[in-house]
């Protein structure tokens, strides 16, 4: 499925919510074996919205370098945060 922006279609988005987890390396592998599929499949050309559930200690995690930097490494990969 393409998406066509030019008829105003808008852009293909995915929330995690769907993958709920509480803890960030469970949120990571859930982002990591979920989203590169996905965009293959519908958004290969074009960046790909992400919409991000975090629990409070996923998102405490992110107060750590490494953390937000495994994020930011993966959201690299023409996707971004809606």
């Amino acid at each position: 499925m393409e998406l066509d922006r030019e008829r105003g279609l808008g852009h293909l988005t995915y929330c995690t919510n769907i993958h709920a987890a509480e803890h960030f390396d469970d949120v990571m592998r859930g982002l990591e074996a979920h989203l590169p599929r996905i965009k293959a499949a519908f958004c290969p050309g074009a960046p790909m919205g992400v919409g991000i559930r975090l629990a409070a200690s996923a998102a405490g995690a992110l107060r750590d370098a490494r953390a937000m930097s495994r994020l930011r490494d993966l959201l690299a990969e023409d996707f971004y945060i809606f």
